[in-house]
């Protein structure tokens, strides 16, 4: 057994005098968070996306990264607070977390927010950079998400134009050539032109479409002239655009079910 620990009342005092700084601590990091609200400023949407749906045209903006990034630097200033961020990778996928410090020494660390993730850089490049923005985005309280309203404007298609069917004759004349050998980047330009194909699909737009919005936010001026830098962009902003859809459709479903939920007035 284990001997019985006195409690005298200089126990008593210390373990007060602990509770007590422990809460001018907490105290000093809320006066800081709250002087961190009144400064910062809400970054601007640079981010944008733009596809086509079965339904039209649908348009939303968001907060890039470093925009956030740069509206908290600024708006911590003479707070007394930091922050940082980790990132491990796990089986399948990333996870990250947002720590914020007080100089009185109080500290808070957000939940985990984990992403899968294939198992090539770009792809886990693009998952750290949506969980890193994501989650210091909710930690701080400033918005990043895509706007609610996001925009939809129907244009009608255009019917497509049947193709010519090939003569019996023409056919016959047609010479007959040896099977190209594929170089490695004519092999990474139709990996990533399935994935563009794969995306589009599930994304309701058309494959030209979403490559003409990729390539130009990737930079790529000469689509005809892919370099192999070009594809690795072009990859890195088809995961953006693919991860930022796929949370506007959840955002809408959980609405959704929200609203399906209310209307059983239960």
């Amino acid at each position: 057994m284990s001997e019985k620990q006195d409690i005298t009342p200089e126990t008593k005092l210390n373990t007060k005098d602990e509770q007590l700084t422990s809460l001018k601590a907490v105290a000093e990091f809320y006066k800081g968070l709250a002087k961190f609200r009144q400064q910062v400023k809400a970054p601007s949407k640079n981010g944008h996306v733009d596809f086509q749906t079965r339904g039209g045209r649908k348009k939303y903006d968001y907060v890039l990264l470093d925009d956030l990034i740069k509206a908290i630097d600024n708006g911590i200033k003479d707070t007394g607070l930091a922050w940082n961020q980790e990132v491990e990778t796990v089986s399948g996928g990333i996870k990250v977390r947002t720590l914020i410090m007080s100089e009185s020494g109080y500290q808070y660390t957000s939940p985990w927010l984990g992403l899968q993730s294939a198992a090539n850089p770009q792809d886990v490049g693009s998952a750290i950079t949506y969980a890193r923005r994501y989650s210091l985005g909710t930690t701080f309280g400033i918005n990043s998400e895509p706007d609610d309203d996001a925009n939809e404007v129907g244009e009608p298609k255009k019917p497509a134009a049947k193709p010519q069917a090939q003569s019996a004759n023409t056919a016959k004349q047609a010479p007959r050539t040896a099977p190209k050998t594929k170089t490695l980047l004519e092999k990474q330009l139709d990996e990533f032109k399935d994935k563009v194909n794969k995306s589009a699909k599930i994304m309701t737009m058309t494959p030209a479409d979403l490559m003409k919005q990729v390539a130009e936010k990737a930079g790529v001026k000469n689509p005809r002239k892919i370099t192999k830098q070009d594809i690795t962009a072009m990859l890195r902003e088809l995961k953006t655009e693919y991860m930022e859809y796929q949370n506007t459709a959840q955002k809408e479903a959980n609405e959704t079910s929200d609203e399906a939920f209310a209307n059983l007035g239960v």
